[in-house]
């Protein structure tokens, strides 16, 4: 028993291609709020406070190498803010 699979690849790579648009969206760039000095600062808290708040997971945040990166747009979803 032999079992035959047509594909139609034209149909195929525009599929990929428009689920691959969906994951390249560019997201808005915001200002860079770099270290937790920097998050207090703008936070306009302690900087044990500010500690807190990214250690707990509650802010949004990335490293860069051993740098820690703040988004201010993200951030201000974060707190409410538009």
């Amino acid at each position: 028993m032999e079992i035959q699979i047509e594909i139609d690849y034209e149909k195929l790579a525009d599929e990929v291609a428009s689920r691959l648009r969906e994951f390249a969206t560019p997201r808005p760039v915001g200002k860079e709020i770099r270290g937790i000095r920097a998050l207090a600062e703008y936070l306009g808290c302690s900087i044990v406070t500010a500690q807190k708040l990214k250690n707990d997971g509650k802010i949004p945040y990335s490293t860069i190498g051993n740098r820690v990166v703040f988004n201010s747009i993200e951030l201000d979803k974060f707190l409410g803010r538009k």
